[in-house]
């Protein structure tokens, strides 16, 4: 198709023959003159374009969301972390797959990523909703460089804009305050996850067993999640009321099973049981519970802990992750650090009226 101006100066729009289905020989439309004319000429021409490609559309077939969801996961399996497949795999069959799996992926339009964007709004946050988009993408690029997709029918798509929240760790007095309205498997997690820094979940904190957890020498074996640190790592026990209460639990369960537990049965989630403890003890601001790990690690910096042995505890891969995270703590322990050094100027030599804050 193309616009051209004739010299009597209207403009036209030329197509192939056969591209308008009503009149198959007809391959010419004449506009009017001037600004008018040509813009008219304009929005037929898009109007034809438009028109071609939903034909091309109709014609064509492609696989399912779905199917190319399931090529995706199975050409991943094994190449990236089991923790991130395991992510994955739970985003795809309970959020993307619903929306989005019968539909052929070629029909996957911007009106429906709107509409999909709208429904996540309503339960979680943009920054959330922004790595959904990305694993949609993910999954049609990789058709494309597989040649199961022609092209990507959701580029130039504009994701909404992140709002990422620094969500303050909690207070000792709120962690009791949802403690004392948990169900019993759940006082075990916070009390675990407060007490090691372990990542709450089925990376770590479900997979230790009564044989993981070592009263005689005080200390709780962690399998790490597989994020490229040590594979496995030993947190002491310090605390003797912890520790009395570990072998109260390992009593109750005779010492076999996993630790975290649903009546014998281990659980993949307690995301429900912790909502519910948080809203019965009246914690009405936004936290997670992966935010006990946060304030292990917060204490711990902010009390002068060593950043390399807070670190290993963590189970990170390197101390700059450390440091990333915990920035807010560490800038207060470099000051609490650097109140050692001595001042090169006497007191005598600086008026307080002149310092900053200073009367």
């Amino acid at each position: 198709m193309s616009i051209d101006t004739l010299k009597d100066g209207r403009h036209r729009v030329r197509y192939p023959k056969g591209t308008l289905l009503h009149d198959p020989t007809r391959t010419t439309e004449y506009f009017g003159r001037g600004k008018e004319g040509r813009q008219k000429a304009v929005e037929r021409d898009a109007e034809i374009k438009r028109s071609r490609l939903g034909r091309k559309q109709d014609k064509l077939q492609t696989p399912t969301f779905a199917d190319l969801v399931t090529t995706y996961l199975k050409a991943k399996n094994g190449v990236v972390a089991k923790t991130t497949m395991d992510c994955l795999v739970s985003k795809f069959k309970a959020t993307i797959g619903p929306f989005f799996g019968r539909i052929q992926a070629h029909q996957v339009t911007h009106e429906m990523l709107d509409d999909f964007v709208k429904m996540r709004l309503k339960t979680v946050k943009k920054t959330t909703i922004v790595r959904d988009i990305a694993d949609i993408q993910a999954v049609l690029n990789f058709a494309i460089r597989r040649k199961l997709l022609p092209a990507n029918p959701l580029t130039n798509y504009e994701r909404p804009s992140r709002d990422d929240e620094v969500i303050q760790p909690p207070s000792i007095d709120e962690v009791r305050k949802i403690l004392a309205h948990a169900a019993p498997h759940l006082v075990r997690a916070i009390s675990i996850s407060y007490s090691t820094g372990l990542r709450p979940g089925v990376a770590e904190l479900f997979r230790i067993t009564w044989d993981d957890v070592r009263l005689e020498s005080r200390t709780i074996l962690i399998r790490s999640a597989k994020k490229g640190g040590l594979t496995f790592r030993e947190i002491p026990i310090i605390d003797d009321a912890f520790l009395g209460q570990l072998a109260l639990w390992r009593n109750q369960d005779q010492g076999d099973g996993y630790v975290i537990h649903y009546k014998r049965k281990p659980i993949k989630s307690i995301k429900t049981a912790w909502k519910a403890a948080k809203r019965r003890a009246g914690v009405t601001r936004r936290l997670r519970m992966y935010d006990c790990r946060h304030a292990f690690a917060s204490e711990l910096l902010a009390k002068g802990g060593d950043l390399k042995a807070v670190s290993e505890m963590l189970g990170h891969s390197d101390v700059s992750m450390t440091t990333k995270i915990y920035q807010h703590t560490s800038r207060a322990l470099l000051e609490k650090t650097i109140k050692n050094m001595p001042s090169l100027f006497g007191t005598d030599l600086v008026h307080k009226k002149d310092v900053p804050g200073g009367s």
